[in-house]
């Protein structure tokens, strides 16, 4: 069976999410959404139509599905004047002269449709019509295709149909193509020209997820649910399929450092099994969350095995890696600050947060001393070292390992890794999911605080005491934790953003001056 599923379009309803990837490539629980499709049909070969970051696409299914058949077609105009679904389409017809299932990519089914010995529409009752096409049935027979917000109808289409009269379709497609003026030319025109002389049926389905626009695509994500929880990024994203778990990096130079580092990593983090230009996969492994199962005694565990076995020395220039720190800690910061502000519209100035006067973020910088901040021994780091980036089973393995340290492969910064899981004992993941965080702009100024976890509260402190045992520099932590705030604050989406970027500046300003000895 074959099934055509055209991913070309722009996705301009699902906005922001649509930025950076194609909107076949939204997450949906811990899948794509063309994975939801591509899973439906078992034994199905697939067209797809590419436009719109269309080599993503093709990236991503070739290396997530080695054994899967699938015939790529080049759509040349596919946003903006002059596009359409209908033009898009035109270009598989070659690949297309048998019976075939037409499903565009942002349509999520529980059941797989039948294979096409008659021509179907899938259908289903809905009171979203301003929102879909729909259709007029007689003993099961279409006998007419509305516009979108006709209130006379009784089913929604659902945007699947089965072919069978696959030669009437694609001369009644190139007909309307070369001589129709309309703009918006979808697969529906071409079935409203082929029920005046030939029968559609429907097949009605009880249950159909649409996720082509930002309203309906929250809808569905109730319905499938994540069960390995991640945050959602503008520019990367993580997808679970069967065993394998693929990485998307919209900046290719991202996925090469990471595909370079788990070599330099090797045992340390799971080998990578497949990569192309944004997407790496590697076996999913077995073990627990460190967040699910910390305690006072596994931090111990955690930090003699991180110096055993992750923080060893590297032998590097001791002036060109103070210089790599200097471009990490400060020079880095300083652009994602311009980040944040580029994207919120807010303007870098002294405020009240939390009933103290704040200066701007470059005054707070300026008042911490870079000598200090940066001499610091190389070492192998892993760049991300949170809750739930640890796995822990007989041993513990590290996942999503940072790609470089300022363009340095090789070494880092252990009072990173440390300053990270100081970071996530006071902010993770779990704390975020349940909106544990609060962020108020008001006439007294701005207001940002964060629930706390007691138990991860008492491991911090655990942490703390042992590295101030072992003669770490809980002072230097302590202001590099507030700097990873501000580093996080551009890459979420909002509130998220906002609060990161003012309990950052708060905190950073409160630990100098702290420090320094000005309050």
């Amino acid at each position: 069976m074959k099934v055509l599923i055209p991913t070309s379009g722009c996705g301009s309803r699902l906005d922001y999410l649509t930025k950076y990837t194609n909107k076949a490539l939204v997450k949906v629980g811990d899948e794509a959404v063309i994975s939801h499709i591509i899973d439906l049909y078992p034994n199905g070969e697939f067209v797809i139509t590419l436009g719109h970051f269309g080599d993503l696409v093709k990236q991503f299914l070739t290396l997530t599905y080695p054994k899967r058949k699938f015939e790529f077609v080049q759509v040349d105009l596919y946003c903006g004047r002059g596009s359409n679904l209908l033009k898009s389409i035109l270009y598989a017809k070659d690949k297309l002269q048998c019976p075939f299932i037409f499903h565009v990519c942002d349509t999520i089914l529980k059941e797989q449709p039948p294979t096409p010995s008659y021509n179907w529409m899938l259908c289903s009752t809905s009171n979203k019509s301003g929102t879909f096409r729909t259709v007029i049935a007689k003993n099961e027979t279409i006998i007419k295709i509305n516009e979108k917000g006709e209130r006379n109808y009784d089913y929604v289409y659902a945007g699947v149909a089965g072919i069978y009269e696959y030669k009437k379709f694609w001369n009644e497609l190139t007909n309307i193509v070369n001589t129709s003026e309309i703009e918006d030319l979808s697969d529906c025109h071409v079935f409203s020209n082929l029920i005046k002389d030939t029968n559609i049926k429907t097949y009605v389905v009880q249950k159909w997820y649409d996720t082509g626009n930002i309203e309906n695509l929250i809808e569905t994500k109730q319905v499938y649910k994540q069960k390995y929880e991640v945050l959602d990024k503008y520019e990367e994203s993580i997808y679970f399929i069967g065993d394998d778990v693929v990485k998307f990096f919209s900046d290719q130079s991202i996925c090469k450092n990471r595909v370079k580092r788990s070599t330099l990593l090797s045992g340390l983090v799971p080998e990578v099994v497949g990569s192309s230009n944004n997407f790496y996969k590697y076996k999913l492994v077995n073990g627990e969350l460190f967040s699910n199962i910390i305690s006072e005694e596994k931090i111990h565990s955690l930090v003699d095995w991180a110096e055993k076995n992750l923080w060893t020395p590297i032998n590097i220039d001791p002036s060109i890696f103070k210089k790599r720190c200097e471009d990490f800690y400060f020079t880095k910061t300083k652009s994602r600050i311009q980040d944040y502000l580029l994207l919120s519209g807010e303007e870098d100035k002294t405020e009240i947060i939390n009933d103290i006067e704040v200066p701007s973020c470059d005054e707070i910088l300026s008042h911490i001393n870079k000598e200090y901040i940066c001499t610091t021994k190389p070492v192998i780091f892993h760049g991300d070292f949170i809750l739930d980036n640890i796995l822990y089973s007989d041993t513990f393995t590290l996942l999503d390992w940072r790609q470089d340290f300022a363009g340095e492969i090789e070494a880092g910064d252990k009072y990173y890794d440390l300053a990270k899981l100081n970071h996530n004992l006071i902010i993770n993941h779990n704390i975020i999911l349940k909106n544990g965080y609060n962020i108020d702009t008001g006439k007294d100024g701005i207001r940002c605080d964060v629930f706390r976890s007691h138990r991860l509260l008492l491991c911090q402190q655990v942490l703390m005491s042992i590295l101030k045992e072992r003669d770490y520099d809980i002072a230097k932590i302590k202001l590099l934790t507030p700097l990873i705030w501000l580093n996080m604050s551009p890459l979420h989406i909002y509130p998220l953003n906002k609060f990161l970027f003012y309990f950052g500046k708060y905190n950073l300003w409160r630990e100098v001056c702290l420090q320094q000895n000005y309050i």
